[in-house]
């Protein structure tokens, strides 16, 4: 979400993250030629539909979540 914010296209492996974001990505498997296919697409992707998707978060939120699993790894 955080490319996405900034306006840059973003390629998601497909699954689970296609019932939240829908149309918003592109997606991809794991094959190293889709993975190209799908970083090609991408640049011709609007990135305007995700961004405004994103502004809904707190990213304050989002930094503190951040903030605790990495502390719980130390």
């Amino acid at each position: 979400m955080e490319y996405g914010a900034v306006g840059i296209p973003v390629v998601q492996l497909d699954g689970q993250a296609r019932k939240r974001f829908g149309d918003l990505l592109v997606y991809t498997d794991s094959c190293i030629s889709s993975i190209r296919a799908a970083v090609m697409s991408a640049t011709n992707h609007d990135p305007k539909p995700f961004q405004s998707f994103v502004q809904q978060f707190d990213w304050r939120n989002i930094a503190q979540t951040y903030d605790r699993a990495l502390s719980t790894v130390r």
